[in-house]
């Protein structure tokens, strides 16, 4: 699936949130919001939601891991974000739990979509949900998705470089391989070192 742009949703997603409340269709000039407020929402939202993805460290634009394919699931994620923050936006207090249709006191209950995009922006926090994509090196998104590597400098010479190395159950199971192999010599571990230290 293609890496996807802004915007995110459209105003016909939207509408489809919060039909009951505003739209017998889709949003136009003469709707309440009407398509421009609605397709502004939107931006405003993605904006919101890329920022929240690239302070986690995930490079935006989005850009797919290099040898992958970009899960339509994270698309799909991103269209859902932006059309129900856009939703919360323009539903506002209506979109409250009943009775409470006014602004309510502080720390009252809120508009049910509003809740809904700060429990996922608190997710991408988190964890960025994992998304698989493009990272800048030492940030959370690189904790989260890349795999662990072993020594992460050449000595006095660069920044690591992944194909030098090998993952960690590389290691692991090169240990266990030389553990058996003198296991089976009957060898101890320690044999080269006492050979050395009674010279």
């Amino acid at each position: 699936m293609a890496v996807p742009t802004k915007p995110y949703s459209t105003p016909t997603q939207v509408a489809y949130l919060i039909q009951n409340r505003f739209y017998a269709g889709a949003p136009s000039a003469t709707t309440v919001p009407t398509d421009t407020v609605v397709e502004q929402l939107i931006s405003w939202v993605d904006g919101m939601v890329e920022m929240a993805f690239h302070g986690t460290g995930y490079k935006i634009p989005w850009i797919e891991v290099s040898g992958e394919t970009w899960p339509a699931a994270q698309t799909a994620l991103l269209t859902y974000m932006s059309a129900i923050g856009a939703a919360a936006m323009a539903g506002g207090h209506i979109l409250k739990p009943a009775p409470m249709m006014g602004p309510g006191r502080e720390g009252s209950g809120g508009n049910v979509y509003s809740i809904a995009v700060e429990k996922m922006l608190a997710q991408v926090r988190e964890d960025g949900f994992r998304f698989r994509a493009q990272y800048y090196e030492g940030s959370k998104a690189e904790k989260w998705i890349a795999p662990v590597y072993g020594p992460r400098m050449d000595f006095l010479e660069d920044y690591w470089d992944p194909t030098r190395y090998w993952l960690t159950q590389q290691y692991t199971q090169e240990i266990e391989t030389v553990f058996s192999e003198m296991s089976e010599l009957d060898v101890d571990w320690d044999f080269m070192y006492r050979m050395r230290s009674s010279n």
